[in-house]
């Protein structure tokens, strides 16, 4: 036999044998169409191409040319898009209801659920907003049913359920359910209370989200995990005790109980995962165990009525705006500064001080800080906001002061930076507007943007002869400088640097400058003098001085190089461009000479020096360098 004829036969075969596996088209039987399966006897429910309506109940067998069919299942999207569909009932010989089964059925109010089922698939209910009540006849069995989401599970629309006929307001969980599965009572908010038995391990993720009504909640000593979003948005809870054998609570838990006014957490917890108790905007207070050493992003975000916070020193860590919008805290409680030191808060807003701006040491106020001395590095936000401080002392331990580190303290007065410091980071003072002082160390050489910008009182500032370059923005808006001595070890001053220095009159620039920035002056209306000790003239961006009137201000340079200036933008613009040898820029108009000692030193401000410093001095009424 060649194999084209082998081929013909068997495809005619497979032709042949069709109608033994499956009906070639649904045939409709009282109104509902199916496919049947003539190998099994088996029938499930398929699209009808006019639309199903009204109340549907589906039967357990149907007869078609004289053999009897067991319906066992219902095709994917069978009742999808039936707008005039209003109640379905569903018998015992079904076990899974598939994907998009009525999805969008928009009048569907509803439905009745066997015990026979045990899998709800993906979307099953999605859109089905007009439904009032899931009926079911064995609550045992709808606590063993698997739903692949929050939209397979008809109670996420419906809100009520029904057991024999009668609503389930009191919820009492089976002795022998040993897990609550995903979703299985979401959205269930015709539920007053839950009894939950000691069979329970484990409350899997959004399992009773959204049941609004519950008032009251005992979780028995068996539970040991508590899934993501269990309880969101039981808005009704007041109060919470978690018992000590729950090692785990999921992301979202007890997200937006809105009711909840105490809590108590079990000492078994070692984190508080993202977004907890995020917007339970009742709660006023809480204690955080020993054992938590993690708090999530976001975990107590709009917790808008809590008013103290107490952490452990055993937390090492809070994420990404765990306290964002918690306007009413008042207070933080500590036991122990070094391990506040040493917590790592994530990006904006994790720092509770941030709104609380008071801080307390095992029940005492802080307002004179004082670091200890085992502190190596001060982190991101350790002390953001934190303006009840009035001082802080820093040790010689201290190598980094960080981002945001003491950003918005608004009560510090001056701030001494130990010789150890060597890089202060972005936004690290800024904001500081009781700042009127600071000492910054030549060990330091880096600083990072926007450090101390907004600094409104800063009237004074040494910047260190190791710094290479100022980076952006750091002293802008620092409204009350008159004088800026820029050291010669500075090459690159960048993009607003000193911008809104509206107080600002004398600048000072060393002899290694490179390169000025775009607007780095900017907006200095005050400006009068420029005293640039750079032979060579620096590339300097042609906005660094705009608005700050240095039509009507005097530029001050080396001699040899003012045809150089003379000729270059923006410093051709000034009013008038002088010889450094004819100039001042100390102010010191008048000296005397003390005859008991051989030479008087002043520093480029004007104030006297017992000996000369590493860079530029007055000496004897003469500007020289020290190197």
């Amino acid at each position: 036999m060649t194999n084209r004829i082998k081929q013909w036969c068997l495809l005619l075969i497979a032709m042949i044998t069709i109608p033994m596996v499956a009906n070639a088209y649904p045939v409709e039987i009282n109104g509902i169409y199916y496919n049947l399966i003539n190998k099994v006897k088996e029938a499930e429910v398929t699209k009808n191409p006019y639309s199903y309506s009204e109340n549907l109940e589906i039967p357990d067998k149907v007869v078609y040319e004289n053999t009897e069919y067991t319906v066992t299942g219902i095709e994917k999207e069978a009742f999808s898009n039936n707008f005039n569909l209003y109640s379905v009932t569903i018998p015992n010989t079904i076990t899974t209801i598939k994907m998009w089964t009525f999805n969008n059925c928009k009048n569907l109010t509803s439905i009745s659920i066997p015990k026979s089922i045990t899998i709800i698939e993906d979307e099953a209910f999605s859109l089905c907003n007009a439904l009032k009540s899931v009926h079911i006849s064995d609550l045992e069995a709808w606590c063993n049913i698997k739903f692949s989401n929050i939209n397979s599970n008809p109670l996420y629309f419906a809100h009520h359920l029904f057991l024999n006929g009668e609503e389930i307001k009191d919820l009492v969980i089976p002795n022998n359910i040993t897990s609550l599965n995903d979703n299985i009572f979401i959205g269930c908010s015709g539920l007053n209370s839950i009894t939950i038995p000691n069979s329970i391990t484990n409350i899997g993720d959004r399992v009773f989200l959204g049941c609004s009504g519950i008032t009251s909640l005992v979780i028995p000593n068996s539970v040991k995990i508590i899934g993501e979003g269990s309880f969101a948005s039981c808005r009704g809870l007041s109060s919470l005790d978690i018992p000590n054998s729950v090692t785990s609570i999921g992301e979202g838990a007890f997200a937006d109980c809105t009711g909840l006014i105490s809590l108590n957490f079990p000492n078994s917890l070692t984190s508080i995962e993202n977004g907890t108790f995020s917007y339970c905007s009742s709660l006023t207070s809480f204690i955080i165990p020993n054992s938590v050493t993690n708090i999530g992003e976001r975990a107590f975000a709009n917790c808008s009525a809590l008013t103290t916070i107490n952490i452990p020193n055993t937390l090492t860590s809070i994420g990404d705006e765990a306290f964002s919008f918690c306007n009413a805290l008042t207070s933080v409680n500590i036991t122990d500064i070094e391990a506040w030191c040493n917590i790592s808060f994530g990006y904006n807003t994790s720092n509770p001080l941030c709104f609380a701006h008071r801080l307390f040491l095992n029940g005492e106020e802080v307002k004179e800080l004082v670091i200890p001395s085992t502190v190596t590095h001060l982190g991101g936000y350790v002390f953001s906001g934190f303006s009840g401080l009035r001082s802080i002392t820093i040790p010689n331990s201290v190598t980094t002061i960080d981002y945001r580190a003491f950003e918005n303290c608004t009560g510090i007065s001056s701030i001494i930076i130990p010789n150890s410091v060597t890089s202060i980071n972005f936004c690290a003072f800024a904001g500081c507007t009781g700042l009127t002082s600071i000492i910054i160390p030549n060990s330091v050489t880096k600083i990072e943007s926007y450090a101390f910008s907004g600094c409104s009182a800063l009237s004074s500032i040494t910047i260190p002869n190791n710094l290479y370059n100022i980076e952006s923005n750091v002293f802008e808006n620092c409204t009350s400088l008159t004088t800026i001595n820029i050291p010669d070890g500075v090459a690159y001053i960048g993009p607003y640097s000193f911008r809104n220095c509206s107080k600002l009159n004398r600048i000072i620039i060393g002899s290694g400058i490179y390169s000025i920035s775009s607007s780095a002056f900017a907006s200095c209306p005050e400006l009068t003098d420029v005293y640039c000790y750079a032979k060579n003239v620096p590339g300097t961006s042609s906005d660094a001085f705009d608005g700050s009137y240095i039509e009507y201000a005097t530029l001050h340079v080396p001699e040899e190089s003012i045809s150089d200036y003379s000729v270059k933008i923006p410093w051709k613009y000034f009013k008038n461009v002088e010889s450094l040898k004819d100039s001042d820029p100390t102010g010191i108009l008048n000296y005397n000479l003390n005859s008991n000692k051989k030479n008087i030193y002043y520093d480029m401000l004007g104030a006297q020096l017992p000996k000369p410093k590493k860079g530029v001095n007055i000496i004897n009424g003469r500007k020289m360098v020290m190197k």
